[in-house]
């Protein structure tokens, strides 16, 4: 439904993770109600939608190979599912892609062996020797389930995998067909071809997952949100809140240039949001048409989907800052704001957030412990406190990234 603001900031964005649904002519009752301000947000009429991509964040951190860990699922494909969907800067598709290619190499199986070659990937040769001497160095069972995909994706991010193209193949493959060749091909590299027998039994295995699994977004991050609500663009210029460039993302400027598959007004809030953070922290004039640009030319927008929570740490590695996720950790953020930094969040909920899913600034702490806020959508936000604890209940916990200068 599409709803419109009055003055300085006027333009619900799709974010990090929003999946929309078709969008309708807004009531003029509705006109009226947020004309006067009223309270928009309603849970209750919000149906998230059935489409198929949701985004994660993050780029592939580094794996501790000592650490222990749990793995969330109620077997070994739910399992391996939701660690590729917590972080690693997948989407749905490309994690049932991986998926699918395991399942037809040993069904998941640690102990899976064919006499050449062993476990869950069936490493054999010289990476079955390193996946064995790893879980000596660290004290793991090398037919552990979990220090095997632990160590998987250790050859992917730093071990001998690392520049063989694997992720970044993945990463670009659109459909199910292409990010599961992706990973044989690049990965397992068993020589199957697209179309062959071995290819369709891995495709399906991760058509099966996807169709399982494809709504998790991974331990510790937010379920798949819908675009419930819109607002047309409202024209006025950007405004100034306490010395803050609050940047309304439908500014005539900028409102009508593209990003992704609409325009700054409708899809720019996490431009907006790292725009109003680049301009605090450089002292530099960085607007969100800048900002769309380059995360547009990084791949930080999905099409029918929104920003991805990268995005945060992206723009800032560009303008020369730096990026460090902190999560939804109260001490964690009062400390950054305290020290000068910033924080980029994304999330749904009432004002200020929308109900399909927006990014936002968090930009200080008052003097009673509240916090302020930078909204690119809303006209009555940036200029009040606002109880943490409300603010922290709608943030998704994957996308709360601190800005800080080097």
């Amino acid at each position: 439904m599409k709803r419109f603001l009055t003055k300085a900031l006027s333009v619900l964005a799709v974010s990090a993770t929003l999946i929309p649904t078709p969008v309708a002519a807004i009531s003029s009752a509705d006109l009226q109600n947020i004309n006067n301000r009223s309270q928009w947000y309603n849970p209750g009429t919000c149906t998230p939608s059935t489409a198929n991509l949701v985004v994660t964040p993050g780029a592939g951190a580094t794996i501790d190979l000592s650490a222990n860990i749990t793995l969330a699922g109620k077997d070994n494909q739910e399992k391996l599912f939701n660690f590729l969907m917590d972080g690693k800067g997948l989407n749905n598709i490309q994690a049932a892609g991986i998926v699918g290619n395991l399942m037809q190499e040993s069904g998941l199986r640690p102990t899976a062996d064919n006499g050449n070659h062993h476990g869950i990937v069936q490493w054999g040769g010289s990476r079955l020797t390193d996946e064995r001497a790893a879980a000596q160095k660290y004290g793991k069972n090398p037919d552990d389930f979990t220090f095997q995909v632990l160590y998987m994706w250790y050859e992917v991010t730093q071990g001998s995998e690392k520049t063989d193209g694997a992720l970044v193949a993945l990463r670009a493959a659109t459909t199910i067909e292409d990010a599961t060749f992706a990973w044989e091909d690049k990965f397992e590299r068993n020589g199957d071809t697209k179309g062959d027998a071995d290819m369709q039994k891995r495709t399906g295995y991760a058509k099966d997952a996807l169709a399982l699994y494809g709504n998790n977004t991974g331990p510790g991050s937010t379920t798949a949100v819908s675009n419930c609500a819109g607002f047309t663009t409202n024209t006025t210029p950007s405004a100034f809140v306490d010395g803050f460039a609050i940047y309304n993302q439908g500014d005539p400027q900028w409102g009508s240039k593209p990003y992704g598959d609409a325009t700054i007004a409708a899809n720019g809030c996490g431009p907006s949001a790292m725009a109003m953070i680049i301009t605090a922290l450089t002292g530099q004039t960085v607007t969100p048409d800048v900002t769309a640009a380059y995360a547009m030319s990084k791949n930080q927008y999905s099409n029918g989907v929104g920003s991805n929570w990268t995005i945060g740490t992206v723009l800032a590695a560009h303008w020369n800052l730096n990026a460090t996720f902190v999560g939804k950790n109260t001490a964690a953020i009062v400390s950054v704001l305290q020290k000068g930094g910033l924080i980029i969040t994304a999330g749904k909920g009432p004002s200020p957030f929308t109900s399909g899913g927006h990014f936002i600034v968090i930009r200080a702490v008052a003097a009673d412990g509240k916090w302020l806020v930078g909204d690119s959508a809303h006209n009555n936000t940036s200029d009040k406190e606002w109880d943490p604890t409300a603010l922290l209940s709608s943030m998704a916990d994957g996308s709360v990234f601190a800005i800080s200068k080097k």
